[in-house]
This record gives structure tokens, sequence and C-alpha cells, in this order.
């Protein structure tokens, strides 16, 4: 069934036709890279033509302030609160003073095409204050942040506090006209070559009319030396088949 199969394809496709065909086919492909809007992505990589490699630039979604207060930490959203509690803070003491900044990235993936989009967040803390926090705080300011993120049932915080608890665990978005052009890319590329079979064909037997038509006129079907009638060219050397012996020339 399998030899069946691949006789036909390369039967029906090593044609000029079909080298034609598909060369038009996988140029229709590459024109469609990218097939996915990339403008929100931030890291822009190995995908062609469309895409250029970039540099990452984070997108700062979400900026907290986060307070130590008796020993806890709780947060400050500025946005959405009132900002006396901070100002009490930072006027009581600037070092129990944290603040958060939750950075996302957009991956685009791909080889040939954009095939998958990955969010990426990270959660880092900067001192407000002189004075740089210990581990021990920093890993109770982000406590609290995960804490508030989850307390909101609504919106993406949730998820955001999920993927900040499993960094490895990105969210993938797969793209699907980007798996289905990339797969038509090298589908279309394999049988590309699979149809150009057809030159070495055209080539040999070019070569055999363009020896037989020298020959036929009396010539060297190698430099072209007029032979009379001789068997073997007396400037190259180039042996002809001599009628009636069944072998065929020497080239």
């Amino acid at each position: 069934m399998f030899r069946r199969l691949a006789r036909f394809l390369f039967r029906h496709l090593s044609t000029p036709a079909s080298s034609v065909v598909l060369l038009l086919l996988l140029a229709l492909c590459l024109w469609r890279v990218p097939s996915a809007d990339v403008s929100t992505a931030s890291i822009r990589g190995n995908t062609i033509p469309g895409l250029k490699v970039g540099t990452a630039h984070r997108l700062g979604t979400i900026s907290l302030f986060v307070i130590k207060d008796s020993g806890r930490f709780r947060v400050e959203d500025t946005d959405t609160q009132s900002t006396d509690g901070l100002i009490a803070a930072l006027r009581r003491d600037p070092d129990d003073v944290l603040r958060a900044n939750i950075s996302y990235q957009r991956v685009a993936r791909g080889w040939l095409d954009v095939v998958r989009f990955d969010d990426l967040y990270e959660l880092d803390f900067r001192p407000v204050g002189r004075k740089n926090p210990s581990d021990a705080d920093v890993a109770a300011a982000r406590a609290a942040v995960l804490g508030w993120l989850d307390s909101h049932d609504q919106g993406n915080k949730p998820r955001i506090a999920a993927a900040l608890r499993n960094p490895e665990a990105a969210r993938h978005e797969w793209n699907t006209p980007g798996v289905v052009n990339t797969a038509a890319l090298v589908l279309f590329f394999v049988l590309l070559l699979i149809s150009f079979a057809w030159v070495p064909r055209v080539v040999r037997d070019r070569r055999a009319a363009r020896r037989a038509r020298a020959i036929a006129q009396g010539l060297c079907p190698r430099c072209g030396y007029a032979l009379g009638g001789l068997p073997t060219c007396p400037e190259c050397g180039e042996r002809l088949a001599v009628p009636g012996a069944g072998e065929s020339s020497t080239l």
C-alpha cells in the first residue's frame, strides 16, 4: 500500500507543472507568516520571515506597595484605595515599605510560523527606603501579594497568582492557523523536493539528444571535431559506438 502510494506520488509529482504549483503554494504559506498578531508579544523570535528576533521588554501590569505593620505585611493598592495608609507608613519608617512590581512577558514561539504564545509573569520587590529587605521579608511580602491576588475572584489576578507560584508552568495559547501553516510549509517543501525528480531526467535526455545530433552530423559529441567516419575522435580521443558491435560509446 505504501509503495503504491509512493509510486503514485512520484509519477504524478515529478513534472515541471507540479514544481511550479508547489512553489506557488510555498510562497503563499511564507507570505502568511506571521499568521497571528504579534504586536502584543514582548519577545519576537525564531520565525520567518515576518518576525525579527528582538530584545524582550517587560510590560508592568500591576504595581503595588507592601507595608510591614507589626511584623506582618499588607498590600496597599493605591489605584483603588486611599493613600493615607501608605503616607503614614512612609512617615513612620520608609524601610517598612516595599514596592512590588508584577512584570509580564508574552512570548511568540515557533519554528517557521507562530505556533504558540507563552504568558510569563515575574514578581520583584524594590525598597522604598535605603535598607534592602531581608530574604524573610521578601518571602513574607511575596506571600502577602499572592494572597491579595487570590482574594480577587474576578479578572485575571487569580491566574497571575497561580503563574507566580509556579513560574515554570507558563500559560500556553496555541495559534491554530500558525500550526496549520507550519505543517503546510513542511509538507509543500518535501513535495517540492520530490517534484524536482524530473530535472535529472530532462538533463539526461537533452545530453543524449545533443550527442545523437552531433553524431548524425559527423561531429565528435565531446569536442565537435569533424570525424569523417572515424570510430575514435583524433582530437580528444572520444570513442564512438561501432555499428553492430552492441556497445555504447565511452564517455
